[in-house]
């Protein structure tokens, strides 16, 4: 049918048209400054990026807590509103091996953005964001540094982790190789890179590049704020009860009993707990040495992301 997409049986076999279709992706990093676009963009009257921040309809065979089949992504849109964008801000679909090639046969004339740091700082705070959601154990980052090689055998993986592969600190940063596989995909035309140090010196300017790379009109009274970067619990006793609640088998009886009741929903309590029990923190001081370890050991990604990425930045 023209003007239709008919998804393969991944996605259910299903007829969309075009003008109902996401059509804009931020496809991570994260702790990048993808939540401080998102809250930006979602103001704009030409964009709407539905009921869901990071639905993550599309990462394939990467495990994630609360990822959505397509069916639920396409009911959290309304497509029959008068938006020229429809947007989505799933950070995790970067580094999925699957996701780049699943958006693409699902919309391939969609735009991408990737939003990257440098590998060491990102490092740090995405080691603090893993433990604070109970992804990681309260390990130091030195240690789970150490873990690498163990956890990509299985090993020592924390209950809570549902999928190795998160943990994974010496591959998750390869930014040159996530980058490619959206090049790949969808090419240059579609693909545009940032950087946070792009929005944290010039905000306004990094908007505006963006809103004519989606086509829309520039609005003056966007305004990027800086999101809260370090997140921690008020108390032991607040995070030792997040953590007996998210734990895989409360998560398990949980979803049984909700199946036999007929109740629809998730485990509204934790996300509530959770929430009033969080506080701004500070991330832990890394060892130099380490620091310098970890960006050593990205150098040659680095230097090639830089290289793969020239003609596709969105700040010039």
């Amino acid at each position: 049918m023209p003007g239709s997409i008919r998804h393969s049986s991944a996605f259910g076999a299903q007829e969309l048209t075009k003008d109902k279709l996401v059509n804009f992706f931020i496809a991570g990093a994260p702790k990048c400054g993808s939540t401080s676009l998102f809250r930006a963009l979602s103001t704009h009257p030409e964009i709407s990026f539905g009921r869901s921040k990071e639905p993550h309809a599309f990462v394939g065979s990467l495990q994630l807590r609360g990822s959505t089949s397509i069916e639920a992504f396409h009911e959290l849109h309304d497509f029959d509103r008068d938006f020229k964008v429809f947007g989505d801000a799933s950070i995790m679909h970067l580094y999925s091996p699957d996701a780049a090639q699943n958006i693409a046969r699902y919309n391939p004339d969609a735009k991408i953005l990737i939003m990257l740091r440098e590998p060491a700082d990102f490092i740090v705070s995405y080691h603090h964001e893993q433990v604070y959601n109970g992804v990681e154990d309260d390990l130091p980052l030195q240690q789970s540094w150490e873990l690498c090689e163990d956890r990509r055998q299985g090993k020592q993986v924390p209950l809570r982790c549902p999928d190795q592969l998160l943990l994974d600190y010496a591959e998750i940063a390869r930014f040159d190789v996530q980058v490619e596989r959206f090049l790949g995909a969808f090419g240059k035309d579609q693909v545009r890179v940032g950087f946070l140090s792009d929005i944290q010196t010039s905000p306004e300017a990094f908007l505006e590049h963006l809103l004519d790379f989606l086509d829309v009109s520039r609005d003056p009274d966007l305004v990027l704020e800086k999101h809260a970067s370090a997140k921690t619990y008020k108390n032991q006793f607040s995070r030792n009860l997040v953590r007996v609640l998210s734990h895989p088998s409360v998560l398990s009886t949980w979803k049984k009993l909700r199946s036999f009741v007929g109740i629809s929903g998730r485990l509204r309590l934790l996300n509530r707990i959770k929430v009033s029990s969080t506080v701004s923190g500070k991330k832990s001081a890394i060892d130099p040495q380490l620091k310098e370890n970890i960006r050593n050991h990205y150098a040659a990604s680095w230097d090639r992301l830089h290289a793969l990425t020239k003609d596709i930045r969105l700040m010039p």
